[in-house]
């Protein structure tokens, strides 16, 4: 490996590991938000979110990035204050903590050019850190060695639970040596769950029957003795500690210091020595889908050679033979294409934690209570489709809050909650995932949208606007109801920005609303685009693939359905009209030896639909998409090529780009028809 190669190398595991923390630390910051308006906040979280600062900067540190080290640095001295106790978890800090780790995001997305952070954010992280955290006081009646034993940040937790009047636990387990860590790590969440483990102390004991590890572990709760001991196991005692009102005298607490020391009591808890996980760069997994993608075409060659010797004289059997081989072969490739794409899928839930973050700084900024809320994040899609759906859901989010969501005033006269909610709904629907994000705000204000219309000459100046008319309106290029540009509504673009992003990923957008009760975005996409189900056509002297997803249906194609209207060509299907094109004269391709098309494929592409004349139907394969060359690239209609074996390639149409060309010809005619009473 040159040494190129190992920079490039470097940088990339730099960047997977770094996205990993960011993405833990703001599931954290999230969960502390929410614990905060609850009313309880658990210091394991403000642990955890300490403790994957602590190892950004070590990351940082390790492959010199210095800029986002130093913010690490001053980032985790901050959260040590939080959980010292030298100040609170109020609004403030949670801003400043939210600001810091979209900071530290776009700092890994720029790489060692990245940019120091703003001496305003470090002298706002900097501020509390001169004081000192208040001095145990209490005494207890603990044993000796473990006052010894306790930390300076357990010590601090020990002084703030007696200060909140819980009361003080040792509970004593004994556990197996070969599944001690699971075991204490699911006890210790269970008692978390209604106080708190502030240390825990292991001793070794030896059996005659096994090796088992004891250990003690002080607990404080304000829970009565029966909640606490339904959480333990068998054989496991639970004592209380006296704790006394007056300060001890001449009794100290001492803890040994070490230059690590995170004063972490779950730490033992949440490390793992077994991670069954390995990263992998994207490319690779690319370079694996182009070997299947060859393979698929070998199988291919293998059917095309099992027919012909099946057909032979003396050749009947061998041609059987290579024909179940092929089966076979068809078998296995299925599953490596399902491994293969199962290994690029990541879960919604990479994503959700950057939309919450957006919620709450666009809630605070408009004045509005607004909650965002999840249905399946579990579901998963492609890593690169994940990546470019992004974009489209900030500014739907922006839409719900700057549009839908009323403001706290306007809900409670409304006889609403003075809390807005979002929901955004993932679910798996065969090859497909839809997405929905809805609001509960006033809905789709068609009036504003008509208004709109009639200033950019899209509709007659009294012209109805029902809910059909504004769905097709919204999506217009440019199109937008926004009176003023502002933090919350963006730059006062519309939703044609949301529907061109999700097109080039071969998705579909639809609008729902009702008036008074909000409003639903339903995207729809395919799972992955690295391998897809096409419909081979060919058309004049070319072969073209068309995504099936994509298809409506398929027909003979017959002259007495194809008409002319406003001086373009439609199809009429079923008392239905559409647009029509030979896909010849769509791309401008030789017209080859049909004077007339054979067939006509019915493409379907959100609410706009096309047919279009072909000379004949191939039959479907799975094909492997691969970039166009630069003679082809931005040529509108197509979004790639693939290879079809035997020396040929087919081009793979974009079904969104030529749905929309004859959907510009007819839009403004079927608007004012529609709009008309």
């Amino acid at each position: 490996m040159t040494g190129r190669e190992d920079t490039r190398a470097d940088g990339c595991e730099f960047v997977s590991e770094a996205e990993d923390l960011l993405e833990e630390l703001g599931r954290e910051l999230q969960n502390l938000d929410k614990e905060r308006r609850q009313g309880r906040v658990r210091p394991q979280g403000i642990n955890a979110a300490f403790r994957h600062v602590h190892s950004l900067k070590g990351l940082s540190g390790l492959f010199g990035h210095d800029h986002l080290g130093r913010l690490a640095h001053v980032l985790e001295d901050f959260l040590d204050g939080l959980r010292m106790g030298r100040h609170s978890l109020d609004e403030s800090a949670l801003d400043i903590l939210f600001e810091s780790h979209e900071r530290m995001e776009s700092m890994v997305a720029a790489g060692k050019d990245a940019e120091a952070a703003s001496a305003g954010l470090l002298k706002r992280l900097a501020v509390g850190q001169e004081k000192e955290s208040a001095t145990a006081g209490s005494s207890t009646s603990l044993p000796e060695d473990i006052l010894r034993s306790l930390t300076r940040y357990e010590e601090h937790r020990l002084e703030a639970n007696i200060h909140a009047g819980h009361k003080l636990w040792l509970v004593s387990v004994t556990l197996p040596l070969e599944t001690f860590d699971t075991d204490l790590r699911r006890l210790a969440d269970q008692l978390n769950d209604c106080g708190e483990v502030i240390s825990t102390l292991p001793s070794y004991a030896a059996n005659d029957a096994e090796a088992r590890i004891s250990f003690r572990l002080l607990y404080a709760s304000g829970s009565p003795a029966g909640d606490i001991e339904v959480r333990l196991p068998q054989d496991t005692s639970l004592e209380v500690v006296t704790v006394h009102e007056s300060p001890a005298e001449g009794t100290s607490v001492h803890h040994e210091e070490t230059p690590a020391e995170t004063g972490d009591e779950d730490h033992v808890f949440t490390e793992s020595l077994d991670r069954a996980s390995v990263r992998v760069p994207l490319e690779r997994l690319d370079r694996i889908m182009d070997v299947v993608g060859e393979l698929l075409l070998f199988r291919h060659r293998m059917d095309g050679v099992s027919r012909e010797l099946m057909e032979g004289e003396g050749t009947h059997s061998l041609g059987q033979e290579l024909h179940r081989a092929s089966g076979e072969l068809d078998k296995k490739l299925q599953d490596l294409q399902c491994s293969v794409i199962g290994a690029r899928m990541v879960p919604v839930a990479r994503i959700v934690g950057r939309l919450k973050r957006l919620v709450r700084k666009l809630a605070r900024a408009s004045g509005k209570n607004v909650t965002l809320e999840t249905e399946g994040s579990g579901t998963e899609l492609d890593k690169m489709m994940m990546d470019h759906l992004q974009s489209p859901l900030i500014h739907l989010v922006r839409n719900a809050i700057h549009h839908g969501i009323e403001s706290p005033r306007e809900r409670e006269q409304a006889g609403k909650e003075p809390t807005g909610r979002l929901l955004l709904k993932a679910v798996q629907r065969g090859n497909e995932v839809v997405l929905s994000l809805s609001d509960d705000g006033r809905g789709l204000d068609l009036e504003a949208v008509r208004q709109a219309a009639v200033r950019r000459g899209l509709l007659e100046e009294h012209a109805e606007c029902n809910l059909d008319v504004a769905r097709q309106l919204v999506f217009q290029a440019g199109f937008s109801s926004v009176g003023q540009v502002g933090e919350v509504s963006g730059r006062g673009v519309g939703l044609d920005v949301v529907k061109s992003e999700l097109q080039k990923l071969g998705g579909e957008v639809h609008l729902f609303s009702e008036s008074g009760a909000g409003t639903t975005v339903e995207i729809i996409l395919p799972i992955t685009l690295a391998i897809m189900p096409c419909m081979v056509v060919r058309s004049g002297e070319m072969d073209f693939a068309i995504p099936v997803s994509g298809i409506s249906e398929t027909l003979r194609y017959q002259q007495e359905r194809v008409e002319t209207v406003a001086q373009s060509p439609v199809l009429r299907l079923r008392g239905e009209t559409m647009p029509y094109a030979d896909l010849r004269e769509l791309l401008h391709i030789p017209m080859g030896e049909h004077d007339k098309p054979g067939f006509i494929v019915v493409a379907r592409v959100g609410g706009g639909r096309l047919a279009m004349g072909v000379d004949e139907l191939l039959g479907q394969h799975e094909v492997v998409i691969k970039p166009v060359g630069s003679l082809l690239d931005g040529l509108p209609g197509l979004s790639g090529a693939t290879e079809m074996g035997g020396g040929r390639a087919a081009l793979v149409l974009d079904l969104a780009s030529l749905v929309a060309t004859p959907q510009r010809m007819f839009g403004s005619t079927r608007l004012e028809t529609e709009a008309s009473p």
